[in-house]
């Protein structure tokens, strides 16, 4: 059988993915902007591995990306802060300070109380930010490519 450059990028790609998965890896996604900053048209976003708990809360939450429907930014920002590795669950008596984040003052204190970390707080605020700036097409198609390779061998 012949072996094209196709076939051969398309192994060493693999390969490398699987060397990733072995070491608990994940290469950070980069986002387009939708309107380039002055000095920046991407942001990185750092990531953690998808376990099956992080891809079954995701089926639970009805995120787009795992029941077939198409994308809103509130669908990708969930994805992304669900890999961020800054990810922690808001204290359960808390969840409506991160819900209730219409209000523009004191965010950042609202978010600390109900994470209780301010490296989270911080980090949500961050992701939230860029998300609301960043490309929904090409986000969509980059997630669904990671998505593709996390599951490149189930089943």
């Amino acid at each position: 059988m012949p072996l094209n450059e196709h076939f051969l990028a398309a192994r060493a790609a693999e390969h490398a993915n699987r060397l990733f998965t072995h070491l608990g890896l994940a290469a950070p996604l980069v986002l387009p902007l939708r309107r380039p900053r002055r000095f920046r048209a991407a942001f990185a976003v750092p990531q953690r591995l998808l376990t099956e708990r992080m891809r079954l809360e995701l089926i639970l939450a009805q995120n787009a990306f795992f029941t077939g429907r198409r994308p809103l930014l509130g669908d990708v920002f969930n994805v992304l802060w669900r890999l961020h590795p800054a990810f922690r669950r808001p204290h359960p008596l808390r969840v409506g300070l991160v819900r209730d984040l219409g209000a523009r003052r004191f965010r950042l204190l609202r978010l600390w109380r109900a994470f209780g970390s301010l490296r989270t707080a911080r980090a949500h605020r961050w992701l939230s930010r860029h998300v609301a700036a960043c490309d929904l097409f090409a986000a969509e198609r980059l997630i669904v490519d990671r998505l593709a390779i996390a599951e490149q061998d189930a089943p």
